[in-house]
């Protein structure tokens, strides 16, 4: 299946353990979220999973 999305976010911060409740609210069914970055980005996307289990999609 292939999907067409126009629009690309980049957040940018310092703050690692901001991304996953910054991008919450902007996530949709069928999104795709990339990390990229050096140390502990590694981390952030396990957060985000972590995020959606417990809040699931925002309405």
């Amino acid at each position: 299946m292939l999907v067409n999305h126009r629009v690309a976010l980049a957040i940018k911060t310092l703050v690692l353990v901001d991304i996953p409740k910054t991008l919450w609210p902007l996530l949709k069914k069928n999104d795709i979220v990339i990390t990229m970055g050096a140390g502990d980005i590694s981390k952030t996307g396990p957060e985000i999973l972590n995020l959606l289990e417990e809040k699931g999609l925002p309405s």
